[in-house]
């Protein structure tokens, strides 16, 4: 045998041994498909989920909270209802997705973060009736039923943020409330008891409805996401950081290809897959007309532009269809295959095994969808 056969064969009985060497390698290709749908209420086809608490406990899918319209759109007066449902679905590798139950849920929560792993799952922040709430809770499962416990409240409420799970550390990125966007960084350590909330990094811009993931190691990257102004529109972001944790330094890596806000993604081996999100367009379109109407003094101009407007919101063209793929390694963006069909925002992306899961969304304004999208990375 060779001299470089036998260190060859050394370096692979170390990674087998240890489980130190990761491959990374990028995804050529992710088979979506819709496999169910939330439950009918009453007799009808279930309206959808934006915001919801959503997580992965043992092999089961947990979906709770959220927010929909009901009786209306919200440019025809309509009211938006938190709901106080919770619905665990079995996962399972060849048969799909089944539902098991549907319960009351203790809380009227949405768009709070997730982020979790395949024992327990927390969420962070949210809303109840459109205010923003500091409340952080942990999810587990005991005989089937989902126990949730409250933790340490965040340093100040918010709603729109994004989250992580890193070995023993949670970590929460931005977010807002009815005074600011957060550019901060928290961290709680789980193992702890009575551990607090730190602040570890700041960003160098304040951002909500961002894409935050993990390596599960020691780097958090934060993609994209959105600012709102007072009396201008509000900031899309193409920005991405990756965040030394360690060290508690953020750096700006390679831009996404285009502005999104409020998508969904993973980490995957060495690869950020963005699904996706909002690029405001059609937002910004109608921004332009709300404050074009708030500016005339004159009743029936300003009766138009919201006429406008409305339309505008009627006949949204629905979210981005691009799934964008970013190798670590190489530094670099490319496209996978587009979503089939419509595009759910304000949700979050689960890993099963090698298997994207999207639990409902909104996939125009105001309209959500109670699809359950998987899509199998190939």
């Amino acid at each position: 045998m060779m001299f470089s056969e036998k260190v060859s064969l050394l370096g692979l009985w170390f990674c087998i041994t240890l489980g130190s060497c990761t491959m990374d390698s990028s995804p050529n290709y992710i088979d979506w498909k819709i496999v169910t749908t939330l439950p009918q209420e009453a007799g009808t086809l279930h309206l959808g989920l934006a915001g919801p608490v959503a997580g992965i406990l043992d092999d089961k899918l947990i979906i709770a909270g959220g927010a929909n319209f009901p009786e209306a759109m919200p440019w025809e007066g309509g009211e938006k209802r938190y709901q106080k449902k919770l619905y665990i679905y079995q996962l399972r590798d060849k048969e799909g997705v089944h539902l098991l139950s549907t319960e009351e849920f203790t809380d009227s929560l949405a768009y709070c973060a997730n982020a979790g792993d395949s024992k327990v799952f927390y969420s962070f922040g949210g809303e109840r009736n459109g205010k923003a709430t500091a409340d952080v809770f942990r999810y587990s499962l005991q005989r089937d039923k989902v126990i949730r416990e409250a933790l340490q409240p965040l340093p100040f409420p918010l709603t729109n943020a994004a989250a992580a799970l890193i070995g023993k550390h949670l970590y929460v990125v931005g977010g807002e409330n009815e005074q600011e966007v957060s550019n901060k960084i928290f961290r709680l350590n789980r193992e702890k008891k009575n551990a607090s909330w730190e602040e570890i990094a700041v960003l160098p811009n304040p951002v909500s409805h961002s894409i935050v993931v993990g390596d599960g190691y020691q780097r958090l990257y934060v993609v994209g996401g959105r600012r709102k102004n007072s009396m201008a529109v509000t900031t899309f972001y193409d920005i991405v950081y990756e965040v030394d944790l360690p060290n508690r330094k953020v750096k700006q890596i390679a831009s996404l290809p285009q502005a999104l806000a409020a998508g969904t993604g993973i980490y995957y081996k060495g690869n950020l897959i963005i699904v996706g999100g909002d690029n405001a367009q059609t937002y910004h379109k109608v921004e332009e007309l709300i404050m074009a109407a708030q500016q005339t003094d004159h009743r029936e101009e300003r009766e138009k532009i919201i006429e406008k407007k409305n339309d505008i919101q009627r006949n949204h063209p629905g979210f981005t269809r691009r799934v964008w793929c970013y190798s670590i390694k190489e530094k670099k963006w490319d496209a996978l295959n587009d979503l089939e069909g419509e595009s759910p925002v304000t949700t979050i992306a689960l890993l099963y095994k090698n298997t994207v899961i999207i639990p409902s969304g909104e996939i125009r304004a105001g309209v959500r969808t109670p699809q359950i999208l998987l899509g199998e990375i190939r």
